[in-house]
C-alpha cells in the first residue's frame, strides 16, 4: 500500500533540511580556483576598446541610451561615470586632467558566473558572445549582482529586476555591430571574431606598450580593453586570481543572502509542498465517481 505524504511528513522534510544543508556547504569545490570549465566558442564575437584612440566623447553612451530608451543620468555621487540600472556603458578618464580613458560595461564573460547562479535561467551566454539578461524572466533575487566578479549588474528599483549591457545581441544576430561600436567616431571601438580581436589587441599592445584587460580575467571575456595605464589605475577589478567557478560562487552567494541552510530549507520545503499537493490531487481524482 502506497504511503501518503501527510503534513507531518512535509514539515519533517522541511525541518531536516536545516540540519543537512550545512554539511553540503562544506563539500569541496571540484574545480580549481582561477579557472573556468568552458572554452570560448570558436565563432564568438568580441568588442575591442582601444584607449589610445578614445577621445572621451561618450557618443557610445548616447547610442546605448537611445537604443534602449535609457534616460541620461546626472549623478554627483559616486560620479558621472558609474554604472547603474539606467547607465550600461561608461567611459571614465584615468584622471580628470589627462585624456586617457577606459570603458566600463558588462565584460560578457566566456563562462559567466551570473548565468551560473541565476535560479530561473534569466541570463544566457549566447554562442555569438553576448551574455543577455531577460528582464521578463528575472524576479529580482540579486544573485547575479553578488556573483559578478566585475560588479556589473545593477538593480532597477522601479522594475524590480537586474539590468546590464546586452552587447546588442539583436543586432549581432543579423550581422550588425553593437550600437556603441557603430557610434564611435575614432575607431576606438571595433567588433569582430574574438580570436581576431585578441590578436589585434596583442599586436597593438606590442607596438604601443598598452595594457590588455579581458584575456585572462574571470577566465576570459568578450570585451577586450587596451589601456594606456594599468587597469587598477582605472578602478578595474583584478579578478584573474579571484574568479571562482560556479559551485563556489553559489556557496558565497547563498551565505551572503542569508545562509545556505535557510535557502536549502526553503527549497526542500517547496519541493515537499509540490509532492504533497500532487498526492492530494491524485486522491481527489480517485474519489470522483466513474
Amino acid at each position: 500500500m502506497r504511503s501518503k505524504l501527510t503534513r507531518r511528513h512535509f514539515l519533517g522534510i522541511a525541518g531536516s533540511s536545516a540540519v543537512l544543508l550545512p554539511a553540503f556547504a562544506t563539500l569541496p569545490n571540484p574545480t580549481a580556483k582561477g579557472t573556468t570549465t568552458k572554452s570560448p566558442v570558436l565563432n564568438a564575437k568580441a568588442i575591442l576598446f582601444d584607449g589610445n584612440r578614445c577621445i572621451g566623447c561618450r557618443l557610445c553612451m548616447g547610442a546605448c541610451n537611445l537604443k534602449y530608451k535609457l534616460p541620461r543620468e546626472e549623478k554627483e555621487n559616486p560620479g558621472p561615470y558609474a554604472l547603474s540600472s539606467k547607465t550600461w556603458i561608461t567611459v571614465r578618464p584615468y584622471v580628470a586632467s589627462e585624456a586617457t580613458f577606459a570603458r566600463y560595461s558588462c565584460q560578457h564573460c566566456v563562462d559567466p558566473a551570473c548565468a551560473s547562479v541565476c535560479p530561473v535561467g534569466a541570463i544566457t551566454k549566447h554562442e555569438e558572445g553576448p551574455v543577455v539578461l531577460d528582464t521578463d524572466r528575472c524576479f529580482g533575487c540579486k544573485y547575479c549582482i553578488i556573483a559578478c566578479p566585475f560588479k556589473v549588474p545593477k538593480f532597477d528599483e522601479e522594475k524590480r529586476t537586474a539590468t546590464k549591457c546586452t552587447m546588442c545581441h539583436d543586432r549581432v544576430l543579423i550581422g550588425q555591430v553593437p550600437a556603441c561600436v557603430d557610434a564611435c567616431p575614432t575607431g576606438a571601438l571595433s567588433f569582430g571574431d574574438r580570436s581576431v580581436t585578441i590578436e589585434r589587441a596583442k599586436s597593438r599592445a606590442d607596438k604601443t606598450g598598452a595594457y590588455i584587460y579581458g584575456l585572462e580575467e574571470a577566465g576570459g571575456t568578450s570585451v577586450i580593453l587596451l589601456l594606456r595605464n594599468p587597469p587598477s589605475k582605472f578602478g578595474l577589478s583584478d579578478v584573474q586570481e579571484h574568479f571562482y567557478t560556479s559551485p563556489a560562487v553559489l556557496s558565497r552567494m547563498l551565505v551572503a543572502r542569508g545562509g545556505l541552510a535557510i535557502f536549502g530549507s526553503a527549497t526542500l520545503a517547496f519541493l515537499a509542498f509540490i509532492i504533497w499537493r500532487r498526492e492530494a490531487i491524485r486522491r481527489k481524482i480517485k474519489e470522483i465517481p466513474r
